[in-house]
């Protein structure tokens, strides 16, 4: 009898180490965007160079993925302050979020990158004496907003060089 009552043990024991084992952790992502800047290449732009091109790349979360439904890209998602803006402006240019469609869409969270690149005419000289100087210095400041108008944190670009 006792025999019996080891052995229910030790099953039980192993059934429950067994489910435990092949439980997967739940992640748990809020419903607000999170962003992290992963790269911004190169440092510097010359506005007098019709190539010259800022490449910044971005990494995303969303926890309800109400992010990039928008098939006609018309909404604004994305928004960017260039740091010489005064203006009581929240944002200097706004962008659509790239639409993913439902077919590519995970169920739940949303991650990705997201890249954003900036010509020359994203740089226009500011004021007489950055034009005297024939340069200029400047950040970019990003923040995304979902469908549930959840704002992301903002993110900060290293310092961007501009020389005309």
């Amino acid at each position: 009898m006792q025999t019996n009552v080891k052995k229910y043990i030790i099953l039980l024991l192993l059934a429950i180490i067994l489910y435990s084992c092949d439980k997967k952790d739940a992640v748990n992502v809020p419903n607000e965007p999170m962003i992290e800047l992963i790269s911004m290449q190169p440092n510097t732009i010359n506005v007098l160079d019709s190539t010259s091109l800022i490449k910044l790349v971005f990494y995303f979360e969303d926890g309800d993925g109400d992010l990039g439904r928008d098939a006609t890209e018309e909404q604004m998602q994305i928004f960017v302050k260039d740091s010489r803006d005064t203006s009581a402006a929240f944002f200097t240019y706004s962008y659509p979020f790239p639409y993913i469609p439902e077919s590519q869409r995970p169920k739940g969270a949303l991650h990705g990158t997201v890249t954003l690149n900036f010509g020359r005419e994203y740089f226009p000289p500011q004021d007489s004496l950055h034009i005297a100087l024939g340069k200029d210095t400047l950040y970019f400041e990003v923040y995304i907003v979902d469908e549930a108008e959840n704002k992301s944190n903002t993110i900060v670009t290293d310092s961007i060089f501009v020389e005309m």
